[in-house]
């Protein structure tokens, strides 16, 4: 039996033209980059709506992930 994988949600931002809106994993196929929050509920994506980051926290959270990578690999 196989099994859908999650569609996952990045972060949410507004956009000027959609509103607002979440920005969507690549591999989301036709979600991809960006859902309003109607569909992006409607389609069942994670972590919730409202759990995700707004898009600064997200661009710090990758920053700090890099940062604590590039000192492990060294």
């Amino acid at each position: 039996m196989r099994t859908q994988p999650v569609r996952r949600g990045l972060y949410r931002t507004v956009d000027p033209v959609l509103g607002e809106c979440a920005r969507t994993d690549p591999k989301s196929g036709d979600g991809y980059p960006f859902l309003i929050r109607s569909l992006y509920e409607l389609l069942g994506f994670a972590p919730a709506f409202d759990q995700l980051p707004d898009q600064q926290e997200f661009e710090r959270r990758q920053g700090a992930a890099a940062s604590l990578n590039s000192r492990m690999a060294a």
